[in-house]
């Protein structure tokens, strides 16, 4: 099961999982660790990676194709 929350005045989007897990999107972009693995998180992305390297590499992909889109 998959509850998504999102409250107006801020933009959050709370992601929580029939196995208890949530996760909260409205983060700056990171990396962070769970019981089932790695994910990029944050700025409304959630994207499970194989492992810590992998995440890394997708980090800063992202990073630069935002800043590559902002200009």
């Amino acid at each position: 099961m998959l509850q998504i929350t999102t409250k107006r005045d801020k933009t959050m989007s709370t992601l929580t999982f029939s196995d208890g897990e949530s996760f909260d999107t409205s983060v700056e972009l990171q990396l962070t660790h769970r019981k089932d693995g790695w994910y990029v998180i944050g700025e409304g992305l959630l994207i499970h990676v194989v492992d810590m390297d992998k995440g890394r590499t997708m980090l800063k992909q992202i990073k630069e194709e935002r800043k590559q889109n902002d200009k």
